[in-house]
């Protein structure tokens, strides 16, 4: 079964993450973001994907990765926690998704790199550097 990790905020998807700190790489930033956020520790594997969102100039980076302790849960201490409590019209729920869930496609980021990663997974085989994207919209 082919699945990724994302978050479920009422009718569409959210993918953990956050931002990057002035004195992190990409890389510390994720494996913190997790954390923070999920309460899991990861070991980072490659970048497979970076992606700029056109609209915002925002970059997004998408690495392989594994977990090595935790289950995701929502840290009690998370902004994602805590909107649960104030609002279960729009909260967040743990979900891992298949990769050709229709809901990805709600932001086009997501929709990109899904597919993407569907066709990788499909041919057993990553490429060697990371493939960069950009997203026309929002």
């Amino acid at each position: 079964m082919q699945v990724s990790f994302f978050a479920k905020v009422q009718h569409y998807y959210s993918i953990p993450g956050g931002g990057i700190e002035a004195d992190e790489t990409p890389e510390q930033a994720v494996v913190r973001e997790l954390y923070e956020e999920m309460l899991v520790r990861i070991e980072i594997g490659q970048l497979v994907i970076h992606q700029i969102d056109g609209p915002s100039e925002r970059e997004q980076f998408y690495f392989l990765a594994r977990i090595v302790s935790g289950i995701p849960e929502f840290n009690h201490e998370s902004e994602e926690y805590r909107r649960r409590l104030l609002s279960r019209k729009n909260s967040y729920k743990i979900a891992w998704v298949r990769l050709d869930d229709p809901m990805l496609n709600h932001y086009e980021a997501y929709g990109q790199v899904a597919s993407q990663i569907k066709v990788w997974l499909e041919n057993r085989a990553f490429p060697d550097e990371a493939v960069d994207m950009y997203v026309k919209s929002r």
